[in-house]
């Protein structure tokens, strides 16, 4: 069994033996990284309609689903949002977590991710190691100094699931891939829209790198995406093992080849 969650200022309720905590943004406190700290694995945090600035929020491995409170509305998930403030990435996702850790239902805003010298990250969210499932998120205007405006990941365990979400003005601003970048690892994306994403060098929406285990595009539209400097206003793909299926492409332009580009 596991416990419900008693934190001061939450609601916690427990239901068919999981325990789910009810975030309200009319309260001052605790914040949802606090609530993600209390919770156990198999636990379920959910968030009410409102803006939540945070940033680097992580899971540290727990096996929680983190949504808002009606996945399946649009209203309701454009309402929840999370608002990194141009500060860092709003999410890392980094201790090896698996499809039982969720984010679904939410809008993730306004991340910056930074060019260190040690490593760069997304601006949205951050995945190194780890493969959750990402389901009906909007992850909009979201920066990177170098790759991945929304979502990178990297050197993942298993295939990353991108189900029903929407990528829209991410920018990669001295990089590749404007919303997401995939590198070293798998991925498939189910029903997901690109629109008005943007990076300097390849893959104005979706950048490949070295994705052995390939990565699938399933159902997906890309629309007026752009490739500023080099190839793929859509998709780029180097020396990765790539499947596209049932998809459109509207109105994508790049520096070079056109909407989607491979190469080696």
């Amino acid at each position: 069994m596991h416990q419900s969650l008693l934190l001061p200022l939450l609601i916690s309720l427990a239901t068919h033996a999981v325990a789910a905590t009810i975030v309200d943004p009319s309260r001052s406190s605790p914040t949802i990284q606090e609530a993600l700290d209390a919770a156990a694995s198999g636990d379920t945090v959910v968030v009410l309609p409102g803006t939540y600035f945070e940033h680097e929020l992580n899971f540290e491995g727990k096996a929680v689903v983190l949504r808002s409170v009606d996945p399946g509305d649009p209203a309701v998930v454009q309402s929840t949002v999370i608002d990194g403030e141009f500060a860092r990435s709003v999410f890392i996702v980094d201790s090896g977590e698996d499809t039982t850790t969720v984010i679904e239902g939410l809008t993730i805003q306004h991340g910056y991710g930074h060019d260190w010298a040690w490593d760069s990250f997304s601006g949205g969210i951050d995945i190194s190691l780890s493969f959750p499932r990402i389901t009906r998120c909007i992850l909009r205007w979201n920066w990177a100094e170098r790759n991945g405006g929304a979502l990178s990941v990297q050197a993942g365990l298993s295939t990353l699931l991108v189900e029903e979400c929407l990528f829209l003005g991410n920018i990669a601003i001295d990089g590749d891939g404007g919303a997401v970048e995939v590198g070293y690892t798998g991925a498939r994306f189910d029903r997901c829209t690109f629109q008005n994403n943007e990076a300097l060098m390849d893959g104005g929406a979706v950048y490949l790198d070295t994705c052995r285990r390939g990565v699938t595009v399933s159902s997906c539209t890309f629309t007026e995406n752009e490739a500023l400097w080099a190839s793929g206003g859509a998709i780029a793909s180097s020396t990765s093992k790539l499947t596209i299926e049932k998809s459109m492409f509207y109105r994508n332009a790049a520096g070079g080849a056109g909407a989607v580009s491979a190469f080696s």
